[in-house]
């Protein structure tokens, strides 16, 4: 591992740098509540001159209260999508964080492994740009790699804390802008644009696109979310979401009729730097070896399945029954192709297949909540005796 200075690790200036932004946390915190505090005494000394201290006190408390009620209420009033999608993302940015503090990351290992792979499928008029970000990268690592952990954090926590304010949105928004900068320079663009990949298989487009777009929605007025069509179109963007992966299959410069294809790409799995639990790599060993002996008839299934589950996102398919199939296929997907994203010691996130069965668990709700929202398609209707 490299050491700053010769004498302080990476993980030590790392805890540095989050005591430091632990403290400043608290420090604006308590400058923001003795400001509001000191605004809401002027508000009320002015409004209230003729209460008694005693009638003060208490009607700032209830004031408090109500303002503490409301702002719990009026977060739980939200549709139940909205928070899982919420939350959701909190932990996905949170747990990116926490895999980009692995040790390999604080190396230019990270380089060779993760950016220059991006570079060689970037596309033109960014290849210098990214090599900049290489040349910076490469000279400061450790800083470098702490800023990345910091911002990824810092997103994951307000996401986390503050919900439907000003730092939630802010939170959003840096979620988008960062994510689009991961995407292009940490991802490629998640090989979209190159020949010879699987769209789902092998990651494309990208999970922080999954990102981007998730931060996207939840900046949306609530009142879309309260209105059944915006999930009949959601459902549509998943169903061509895995009509996209059934016709990147298909294709044949994309290498998926080719034994070739799915060896290269499933043993830089198991060739990872960090060692893996024995029962990950056999498991992709024994899809690896039936992929190179049978690939037409695998390619096939996997693309009857694909299919399969677009159609199912078309049709009224019962919830239990829909998130169940797309599920089962997403975890093989993710075990068997993806390496569950984050082993290795090289990952940055979680991979494609669990932002899938996260928009999938969101945006095909219940049968209770889509009383609650009405029936697809139709506005809710408001009895107003």
């Amino acid at each position: 591992m490299m050491s700053m200075g010769g004498s302080v690790t990476p993980y030590q200036y790392l805890s540095y740098v989050l005591l430091a932004s632990f403290l400043l946390s608290i420090f604006s915190v308590l400058i923001y509540q003795l400001g509001r505090r000191l605004i809401h005494q002027i508000v009320v000394q002015e409004t209230s001159t003729n209460l008694s201290v005693e009638t003060n006190l208490k009607n700032d408390a209830l004031v408090k209260l109500d303002e503490k009620l409301h702002r719990k209420s009026s977060w739980l009033a939200t549709p139940l999508p909205y928070r899982i999608l919420w939350y959701g993302m909190a932990v996905l940015w949170l747990l990116a964080g926490i895999l980009q503090a692995q040790p390999m990351m604080f190396t230019n290992q990270f380089i060779s492994s993760i950016l220059q792979n991006a570079y060689l499928t970037q596309v033109p008029f960014l290849r210098t740009s990214d090599l900049a970000l290489m040349e910076r990268w490469s000279h400061n690592p450790v800083t470098s790699n702490i800023e990345a952990i910091m911002i990824q954090l810092f997103i994951g926590v307000l996401l986390l804390l503050n919900r439907r304010n000003w730092l939630g949105y802010t939170a959003l928004g840096g979620s988008i802008v960062w994510g689009l900068l991961v995407w292009a320079y940490g991802e490629g663009f998640g090989n979209t644009f190159t020949t010879g990949r699987s769209f789902l298989l092998s990651g494309t487009p990208g999970a922080v696109l999954f990102y981007v777009v998730a931060s996207v929605l939840l900046l949306l007025p609530i009142q879309i979310w309260e209105n059944p069509r915006f999930y009949s179109i959601m459902r549509v963007a998943l169903a061509v979401f895995w009509g996209l992966a059934a016709i990147w299959q298909i294709i044949p410069s994309n290498g998926a009729w080719q034994a070739k294809t799915w060896q290269n790409s499933l043993q830089s799995m198991i060739q990872t730097p960090a060692g893996q639990p024995s029962w990950v790599t056999s498991g992709i060993n024994m899809f690896m070896r039936l992929a190179i002996q049978h690939v037409s008839l695998v390619n096939s299934i996997s693309i009857g399945l694909f299919f399969f589950i677009a159609v199912l996102f078309l049709l009224p398919t019962p919830r239990a029954l829909m998130v169940g199939i797309s599920c089962l296929v997403l975890f093989l997907v993710w075990w068997w192709t993806e390496d569950f994203g984050v082993l290795g010691g090289m990952g940055t996130d979680v991979n494609v297949a669990p932002l899938v069965g996260l928009f999938t668990v969101a945006f095909y709700p219940s049968i209770r909540v889509q009383k609650y929202l009405g029936s697809f398609g139709k506005p809710v209707k408001h009895d107003l005796k």
